[in-house]
């Protein structure tokens, strides 16, 4: 912040005004902590906040960064996913080592950013800066670094806080506590002695965790070693009306453009075995007669963890017109959610090569033509263009609205969030009345820091 302050030559004050502004803006997005007003209000950060800030943070001030300038933030981002891997090897080790040694020499530049603009002195270490230096060595030396962390002990906490909420708070409240947990122990030695079928549910199942940590923790399902991992994808979260509807009356309803023409297209597609460039035909209308639809109001997305093949990571993607955005139920609006597409299969030198962005904008399944027990989903998608090469500073990429298409529900490979590429200072900001993010702008950074899949996933070096 003090370095936007500088470059622009303006007040912290409204530095603060306009980053509050934007992270109102962002687009909400499954597990991610939502700003809505800003973080210059919070009186109280934790290490989830922190995380969730860090998250956005870097797509969120690129318009407001030199080159030299978001490059340290990329650097500093790619060290903090890289120092969370739990499995390395010698060039995983290398490259968080590289981004290190470039993050130093770019901190400490009498013409980097942070010392010709007079943001810290050359040289200067916080202990907290200097420690990353032993990273590498810690890693080849003891493992992965989450494996040593005091997260770990965290959960020797929960049953204290547990004891702590039955308490009365009060003066007494740590004579309780202490007698509480002489009380559970001795209960667990009593119970030792009894048959299995005679005791009582483990008591540690019924500790509940801090609400932020709950909102953090991705669900996630094991599955059973025989089972490949792969990309499932499913409708879900109920109907978005009652009764099935024609598609026709839905186009109108919705304004939807194209929604029949391109929805008997797809269908063409599937039923030629996947060839490319068909055409809808005026017999194929006339033979298919109407077409009733059932909406969905969501998707569940699953796909496997980076570092655990066996663990498959859960998505809810939500494509509604009523949506409460955070704890204030006044924030109702639209909720069309973003994915990523696997589009075609052209060769390129980029992650996006044969991907898409995709915004949801109806959820609909119909009757296979082909066979009466099966019911094909599809999804009508407002897809996004994407801007070549990515940011050589940021290592994101840009993409562009461009135009409607009606695709399969088993070509989505997992959510993505969209930051809007905004420009300078003068943001509005959200109210209860404004219209969303994705509805507003035009262009938006691929946010690839949202979590350790999408940094694996979509990537330009």
């Amino acid at each position: 912040m003090e370095f936007i302050r500088t470059t622009h030559n303006v007040g912290l004050e409204k530095v603060e005004k306009e980053l509050d502004a934007r992270f109102s803006e962002l687009p909400p997005y499954p597990y991610l902590r939502a700003f809505r007003q800003g973080i210059s209000t919070t009186s109280r950060w934790t290490g989830n906040e922190f995380k969730n800030m860090m998250k956005v943070y870097p797509a969120l001030i690129r318009d407001l960064l030199t080159d030299d300038a978001a490059r340290l933030v990329k650097l500093y981002m790619d060290i903090h996913r890289l120092s969370h891997y739990i499995s390395h090897t010698d060039s995983t080790i290398k490259m968080l080592k590289d981004a290190i040694l470039e993050f130093t020499e770019l901190r400490n530049k009498s013409n980097g950013p942070l010392v010709s603009n007079d943001v810290v002195d050359q040289n200067w270490y916080s202990p907290k800066i200097h420690i990353l230096q032993h990273y590498p060595e810690w890693i080849s030396w003891k493992g992965p670094l989450p494996l040593s962390s005091t997260d770990r002990g965290e959960t020797w906490h929960k049953p204290l806080k547990q004891s702590f909420r039955s308490s009365n708070k009060g003066p007494q409240a740590m004579e309780f506590v202490l007698r509480d947990q002489d009380r559970q122990l001795a209960w667990k030695m009593w119970e030792k002695t009894l048959p299995p079928s005679e005791r009582t549910p483990n008591i540690d199942d019924e500790w509940e965790e801090d609400e932020e940590e709950h909102l953090m923790n991705r669900a996630s399902t094991p599955l059973c070693q025989e089972m490949e991992p792969s990309i499932s994808v499913s409708v879900s979260g109920g109907r978005r009306w009652e009764k099935v509807r024609e598609l026709g009356v839905v186009q109108e309803d919705l304004e939807l453009e194209r929604l029949v023409e391109l929805t008997m297209t797809t269908i063409r597609h599937i039923q030629e075995r996947g060839q490319f460039a068909v055409r809808v035909r005026r017999a194929d209308v006339e033979e298919r007669g109407a077409i009733f639809i059932k909406g969905h109001l969501g998707l569940m997305v699953k796909y496997p963890e980076v570092h655990d093949r066996k663990t498959m990571i859960t998505e809810h993607i939500l494509a509604t017109s009523s949506h409460a955005y955070g704890q204030d139920k006044a924030w109702t609006k639209p909720r069309f959610d973003t994915v990523l597409v696997r589009y075609d299969s052209q060769e390129g030198d980029d992650q996006m090569a044969n991907r898409r962005v995709a915004r949801i904008l109806l959820l609909f399944s119909i009757q296979d033509p082909e066979s009466a027990e099966n019911r094909l989903s599809f999804a009508y998608v407002q897809l996004f263009r994407t801007v070549r090469p990515a940011d050589k500073a940021s290592g994101m990429f840009k993409v562009v609205k461009d135009r409607f298409e009606v695709i399969p529900i088993d070509t989505i490979e997992r959510g993505v969030h969209l930051v809007p590429h905004f420009n300078g200072f003068g943001t509005k900001g959200a109210t209860s009345k404004s219209e969303p993010g994705l509805e507003v702008y035009k262009e938006f950074w691929i946010n690839n820091y949202v979590d350790m899949h999408m940094y694996n996933t979509i990537y330009s070096e």
